[in-house]
């Protein structure tokens, strides 16, 4: 398992991004298999928040150092760069493949953006109220059964709070969640990741793991899924794939 990194899963291989590159493993869960290495870090560079987006073949990352966010195949090739300008610290990416929306986080901005897959229609969705929007994720609507209403939800990393609002960034509401029990580092809670299924959202304390949260509760109680052990360190991403949990 690796951490202090992110990783997607799509047509059983995991796709890692970490500071020094974005590379490709095959079988995924073999923690020996050959390791092959698809873009190389580089000068000035951290590769961040990587996206699969597995019906057009398309690999998306950000580049926490102020770089652009690129796109590329899955096996690496054809690397292209999707947004280049008004970017700081570009950190977390989720992609809407049916509506070929591609949104982002900038917590050097203090926003949340989206744009069309090619880059255009570039819109700012959230620029009040945020600091360090490191989690992001799409989900349906509270109590709502179909993908034809979703929101966007994120974790803010400096207030301590995780929001949601409509993928048009209106509907601005914070959840309900007794923070409590997610644990403290020092004097703060420190909540990054973020991902949702069905009726709950997972979310990474950095340094104390994995909780579920149930996201239409009032005063919903954290429930730790995954404890960090001291050999593994910190979590900074979760991702749900189907019913697996990866972090």
């Amino acid at each position: 398992m690796f951490l202090d990194c992110c990783r997607m899963i799509t047509n059983g291989l995991e796709t890692i991004s970490q500071a020094w590159m974005v590379k490709r493993r095959c079988a995924f869960g073999n923690e020996s298999s050959v390791k092959e290495v698809m873009t190389q870090k580089q000068s000035n560079s951290t590769p961040i928040g990587i996206a699969v987006d597995s019906l057009n073949g398309h690999l998306y990352w950000a580049d926490q150092e102020g770089g652009p966010i690129r796109r590329s195949d899955l096996d690496g090739s054809n690397v292209v760069d999707i947004l280049n300008e008004l970017l700081d610290k570009p950190t977390t990416i989720t992609i809407d493949i049916s509506n070929r929306w591609l949104y982002f986080s900038d917590h050097g901005r203090h926003t949340i953006e989206r744009c069309k897959f090619d880059g255009s229609s570039r819109q700012t969705l959230i620029s009040e109220d945020v600091i360090s929007p490191y989690g992001l994720a799409l989900g349906k609507a509270l109590n709502s059964k179909t993908w034809t209403r979703k929101r966007l939800y994120w974790t803010d990393a400096a207030l301590y709070h995780i929001k949601s609002s409509t993928i048009v960034g209106s509907d601005v509401k914070t959840l309900s969640i007794d923070v409590r029990p997610l644990g403290y580092i020092g004097t703060r809670i420190v909540v990054m990741g973020i991902d949702v299924y069905g009726s709950y959202l997972y979310a990474s304390n950095i340094n104390t793991g994995i909780y579920r949260i149930q996201k239409n509760k009032l005063n919903a109680v954290p429930e730790l899924v995954f404890a960090i052990e001291s050999a593994y360190g910190t979590i900074y991403g979760v991702k749900i794939i189907s019913k697996y949990l990866f972090v």
